[in-house]
């Protein structure tokens, strides 16, 4: 009797797994994407400055989670500001300099292609381009959350 229950727990099991198996969706394929440098798109990152600071969406959705994105920074000095989530920059071309609230710019150091920095979501910070049109790879790891470039102002 005892085996004949183990046999039947067991087979019941078996077909539930099987089931269970073949009701689950279909995991999507993922299509390889290549893109030369040369061949990203950049728009403004403000609709409202069409000559300021550009960006080109590598992938993902910025506004609503992971993603990474190309930007291009003009000479000069982004206002002091807050970002929601947590990002990684990693500079392409010329050269950046980022510091924190209550930092000088003079002490940051600057950073040339393959100089990174990590960015905590809700902290103050800041950025410069001394050098003209400065590219970069920005790398957004939240799960859930949003890229709101230059959210506030501080």
């Amino acid at each position: 009797m005892h085996l004949r229950l183990l046999t039947i727990t067991s087979l019941i099991a078996g077909i539930g797994l099987a089931v269970s198996a073949i009701a689950q969706p279909a995991v999507p394929t993922k299509e390889m994407v290549v893109t030369p440098f040369e061949q990203v798109k950049f728009v403004p990152i403000d609709p409202i400055k069409p000559n300021g600071n550009q960006i080109a969406v590598a992938e993902g959705d910025p506004a609503s989670g992971p993603s990474s994105m190309y930007l291009q920074f003009k000479k000069g000095v982004n206002p002091t500001h807050v970002h929601s989530s947590d990002y990684r920059l990693v500079v392409l071309q010329g050269t950046m300099k980022h510091w924190s609230k209550g930092q000088a710019e003079v002490t940051a150091k600057p950073l040339g292609p393959g100089g990174s920095w990590f960015q905590p979501g809700g902290k103050s910070h800041t950025a410069s381009a001394p050098s003209v049109n400065v590219k970069s790879m920005l790398s957004l790891n939240a799960l859930v959350s949003n890229f709101d470039t230059y959210s506030k102002y501080h």
